[in-house]
Protein backbone atom coordinates (compact mmCIF):
# COMPACT_ATOMS: atom_id res chain seq x y z
CA UNK A 1 0.00 0.00 0.00
CA UNK A 2 1.36 3.54 -0.95
CA UNK A 3 1.57 5.88 1.88
CA UNK A 4 -0.10 9.48 1.58
CA UNK A 5 2.30 11.95 0.26
CA UNK A 6 3.02 14.87 2.88
CA UNK A 7 2.18 18.44 2.20
CA UNK A 8 5.21 21.18 2.13
CA UNK A 9 5.19 23.47 4.80
CA UNK A 10 6.47 26.78 4.30
CA UNK A 11 8.08 28.72 6.83
CA UNK A 12 7.89 32.47 6.62
CA UNK A 13 11.77 33.91 7.52
CA UNK A 14 12.00 36.36 10.46
CA UNK A 15 11.27 39.43 7.97
CA UNK A 16 7.82 38.02 6.52
CA UNK A 17 6.99 36.71 9.83
CA UNK A 18 7.34 40.70 10.99
CA UNK A 19 5.94 42.60 7.68
CA UNK A 20 2.81 40.11 8.02
CA UNK A 21 2.33 41.17 11.99
CA UNK A 22 3.00 44.82 11.06
CA UNK A 23 0.52 44.52 8.05
CA UNK A 24 -1.87 43.14 10.30
CA UNK A 25 -1.74 45.30 12.88
CA UNK A 26 -2.79 48.36 10.12
CA UNK A 27 -5.59 46.42 8.91
CA UNK A 28 -7.11 45.79 12.42
CA UNK A 29 -6.69 49.70 13.21
CA UNK A 30 -7.94 50.91 10.29
CA UNK A 31 -11.36 48.22 11.32
CA UNK A 32 -10.93 50.05 14.94
CA UNK A 33 -11.28 53.32 13.25
CA UNK A 34 -15.47 54.75 13.76
CA UNK A 35 -17.11 55.16 10.30
CA UNK A 36 -19.00 58.78 10.67
CA UNK A 37 -22.52 59.28 9.40
CA UNK A 38 -23.09 62.74 8.16
CA UNK A 39 -26.55 64.39 9.20
CA UNK A 40 -28.69 65.89 7.83
CA UNK A 41 -29.48 69.67 9.29
CA UNK A 42 -33.25 70.86 9.43
CA UNK A 43 -35.00 73.94 10.11
CA UNK A 44 -32.24 76.55 8.74
CA UNK A 45 -29.09 74.84 10.61
CA UNK A 46 -25.87 74.13 8.59
CA UNK A 47 -22.49 72.64 9.42
CA UNK A 48 -19.98 75.26 9.85
CA UNK A 49 -17.18 75.30 6.92
CA UNK A 50 -15.44 72.08 6.77
CA UNK A 51 -16.56 70.43 9.73
CA UNK A 52 -19.66 68.96 9.43
CA UNK A 53 -21.96 67.58 11.99
CA UNK A 54 -21.61 63.52 12.23
CA UNK A 55 -21.77 61.01 14.52
CA UNK A 56 -20.43 57.91 14.42
CA UNK A 57 -20.72 54.38 17.22
CA UNK A 58 -17.22 54.09 19.01
CA UNK A 59 -18.25 51.20 21.62
CA UNK A 60 -21.11 49.18 21.91
CA UNK A 61 -23.97 51.33 23.13
CA UNK A 62 -22.22 54.93 22.60
CA UNK A 63 -21.98 57.21 19.82
CA UNK A 64 -19.69 60.27 19.68
CA UNK A 65 -20.90 63.52 17.47
CA UNK A 66 -18.02 65.80 15.57
CA UNK A 67 -18.45 68.85 14.02
CA UNK A 68 -20.10 72.20 14.64
CA UNK A 69 -23.80 73.69 13.72
CA UNK A 70 -24.66 77.11 12.79
CA UNK A 71 -27.71 77.72 14.20
CA UNK A 72 -31.31 78.14 12.02
CA UNK A 73 -34.00 78.67 13.99
CA UNK A 74 -32.80 78.42 17.80
CA UNK A 75 -36.40 78.27 19.85
CA UNK A 76 -36.84 75.36 22.18
CA UNK A 77 -38.34 71.91 20.54
CA UNK A 78 -36.15 72.59 17.42
CA UNK A 79 -35.21 69.52 15.37
CA UNK A 80 -32.17 69.85 14.48
CA UNK A 81 -31.37 66.37 13.04
CA UNK A 82 -32.28 62.46 13.25
CA UNK A 83 -30.43 59.25 14.44
CA UNK A 84 -30.72 56.25 12.00
CA UNK A 85 -32.13 53.09 13.50
CA UNK A 86 -29.33 51.66 16.17
CA UNK A 87 -27.94 54.83 16.89
CA UNK A 88 -30.75 55.97 19.01
CA UNK A 89 -31.00 56.05 23.07
CA UNK A 90 -33.28 53.42 24.84
CA UNK A 91 -34.06 56.35 27.28
CA UNK A 92 -33.78 60.01 26.75
CA UNK A 93 -30.74 61.75 26.96
CA UNK A 94 -29.44 65.12 27.49
CA UNK A 95 -26.55 67.06 26.36
CA UNK A 96 -25.39 70.07 28.25
CA UNK A 97 -22.42 72.76 28.83
CA UNK A 98 -20.24 73.16 32.29
CA UNK A 99 -19.71 77.23 33.26
CA UNK A 100 -16.09 76.63 31.14
CA UNK A 101 -18.10 75.79 28.01
CA UNK A 102 -16.15 72.21 28.18
CA UNK A 103 -18.14 69.32 27.25
CA UNK A 104 -19.87 67.94 29.96
CA UNK A 105 -21.23 64.77 28.39
CA UNK A 106 -22.14 66.85 25.47
CA UNK A 107 -21.51 70.12 24.08
CA UNK A 108 -19.18 73.22 23.84
CA UNK A 109 -21.11 76.33 22.47
CA UNK A 110 -19.30 79.02 20.54
CA UNK A 111 -19.09 82.61 19.75
CA UNK A 112 -20.11 82.85 15.65
CA UNK A 113 -17.08 84.17 13.96
CA UNK A 114 -15.39 83.60 16.99
CA UNK A 115 -13.28 80.56 16.83
CA UNK A 116 -12.27 79.02 19.94
CA UNK A 117 -14.13 81.94 21.82
CA UNK A 118 -16.19 80.01 24.29
CA UNK A 119 -19.94 81.60 25.56
CA UNK A 120 -19.19 82.96 28.82
CA UNK A 121 -22.36 84.12 31.57
CA UNK A 122 -23.29 86.80 29.53
CA UNK A 123 -24.65 84.01 26.94
CA UNK A 124 -26.81 82.34 29.90
CA UNK A 125 -24.24 79.30 30.46
CA UNK A 126 -25.02 78.14 34.16
CA UNK A 127 -23.89 74.43 35.18
CA UNK A 128 -25.82 71.51 34.37
CA UNK A 129 -27.75 73.49 31.90
CA UNK A 130 -28.81 71.43 29.17
CA UNK A 131 -28.44 72.25 25.57
CA UNK A 132 -30.28 69.57 23.60
CA UNK A 133 -32.57 66.50 23.80
CA UNK A 134 -31.96 63.25 22.17
CA UNK A 135 -35.21 61.23 22.21
CA UNK A 136 -35.61 57.55 21.89
CA UNK A 137 -37.07 58.18 18.30
CA UNK A 138 -33.62 59.51 17.06
CA UNK A 139 -34.82 63.42 17.33
CA UNK A 140 -31.73 65.00 18.38
CA UNK A 141 -33.82 68.75 19.49
CA UNK A 142 -32.97 71.73 20.85
CA UNK A 143 -33.66 71.85 24.42
CA UNK A 144 -32.98 75.48 25.42
CA UNK A 145 -32.84 78.54 23.46
CA UNK A 146 -29.87 80.09 22.31
CA UNK A 147 -28.31 83.51 21.20
CA UNK A 148 -28.40 84.39 17.44
CA UNK A 149 -24.44 84.46 17.80
CA UNK A 150 -23.77 80.56 19.22
CA UNK A 151 -22.54 77.93 17.33
CA UNK A 152 -23.07 74.30 18.64
CA UNK A 153 -19.89 72.49 18.79
CA UNK A 154 -20.44 68.66 18.65
CA UNK A 155 -16.66 67.54 18.97
CA UNK A 156 -16.20 65.03 21.50
CA UNK A 157 -19.96 64.90 22.88
CA UNK A 158 -20.81 61.38 23.25
CA UNK A 159 -24.24 59.72 24.50
CA UNK A 160 -24.62 56.28 26.28
CA UNK A 161 -27.52 54.83 24.71
CA UNK A 162 -28.44 52.48 27.20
Amino acid sequence: MRKPRKEAVYYPDETAQANAAQAKEVVDKIMKQPVFRNVTLLNGWSSESNKPVKYASLVENTIRFSGAGVPGTRTKGTQLFRLDEGYRPVTNKYLGVDVKGLPKGGIRLNVLGLIGATIGVSEGLTTGRTILLVNTDGWVTLNDELSPSCVLVFDGASIDLT
